[in-house]
This record gives structure tokens, sequence and C-alpha cells, in this order.
């Protein structure tokens, strides 16, 4: 005899449609190549000089934009978003441009997340309010004026933690790079000689 499938009630629905959003929104903010991209805009609105911009443009900005498949599609939208009247090669799209999109694209994903996941995003340890935790951002930044205070601050919060960590991923890498580059050299004779 087949089972029958239950029906799930409008809530049970909506429940679970924000259970599935909220899976892929976290998925997106994991993605290191839209991060890389959306961080662009806040670290050059940032105060990170030229050797910590440089960094970011060389060794996470540009590889993740010119050449991941997420650069490629963040691209493609944000030209087609910026057609006038959506007509077709009326677009105009900086690299700035593109960045800001992924930057709307990220905030966009916080509020499919929870409060409790948005915590781990900005790396905050401490309890928050009980009655928050299960919440969703996106409901929390329709809701009371002390809530949607916390989601603002809390997007702030990510937007500035997100540019830092990425000047300091980006100078890891250079400084990396250039021991690499600056030893290699020296390194290859030395280990000549223990093969010999």
């Amino acid at each position: 005899m087949a089972k029958e499938k239950k029906e799930l009630s409008a809530a049970e629905k909506k429940e679970k449609a924000k259970k599935e959003a909220r899976e892929i929104a976290i998925k997106n903010l994991d993605n290191q190549d839209l991060t890389n991209i959306a961080s662009a805009a806040y670290v050059d609105a940032g105060d990170y000089g030229g050797a910590g911009t440089s960094a970011v443009d060389e060794y996470l900005f540009r590889p993740s934009l010119y050449h991941s498949k997420t650069g490629s599609a963040i691209i493609e939208q944000s030209m087609i978003g910026s057609r006038q009247g959506g007509k077709w090669l009326t677009g105009n799209v900086s690299e700035y441009g593109v960045s800001q999109f992924a930057g709307k694209q990220t905030a966009g994903l916080m509020g499919g997340i929870t409060v409790a996941d948005a915590m781990k995003y900005v790396q905050y340890k401490e309890p928050v309010k009980d009655s928050w935790k299960g919440k969703y951002l996106s409901e929390m930044a329709n809701g009371s004026e002390d809530e949607q205070k916390f989601v603002n601050d809390l997007l702030e919060t990510y937007q500035l933690n997100l540019a830092d960590l990425t000047v300091s991923k980006a100078l890891g890498m250079r400084a990396a790079n250039r021991t690499k580059s600056r030893l290699e050299d020296a390194v290859k004779p030395a280990e000549k000689k223990k093969k010999a």
C-alpha cells in the first residue's frame, strides 16, 4: 500500500522555504570568490593605503573576478542590470560597479540567515538576546526599532570585518609570494647539493 504524502500547511511551507533559502545564502556567503569581489568596494572605501588595496587587487579581486565562474556570473549580471531600459548594448559597468553589485548581493544574502549564523560571519562569540537567536535578519530588518538598528550595525560590522580580513589575507599572500620568489634561487642550489 502506497503511503500518502502529508500535505504541508502554509506555515510549514513558508518555514521550509526559509530553511532552503538559508542554506543557499550560507553556501553563497561561504563562496570566497563572491566575498573577494564584494570586499573590494569595502576596501576601497576604507583607509588601507596603497599596499593593502594593491594586494587585494592583485591576489584576490582580479583572480576572483576574471578567473572564476562566480566572477563571470557577477560580470554578466552586472552588465545586464546596467542596461538602460533593458536595451541590449546600453550597459556600462566598471570594476567598482561590479564590486558594489556583489556587495549588494552579500548584504541581501545576510537577510536570509539567522542571527546565530550572522554572529559567525562577524566572529562574535558573546551571547545575544535569546529572543533573537533563531530569528532571520530579514524579519528583524522589518521589526522593532531596536531590531532594525541591530541589523544595520551587524551589516556594517560584517562589511568592515570582511574588508579587514581581505586586506590581511592579501598582504599575507603577497608576503608569502615575495619570500618564495626571493629565496627560491638561494635554496635551490642547496637542495641540489644535498641530492648529489
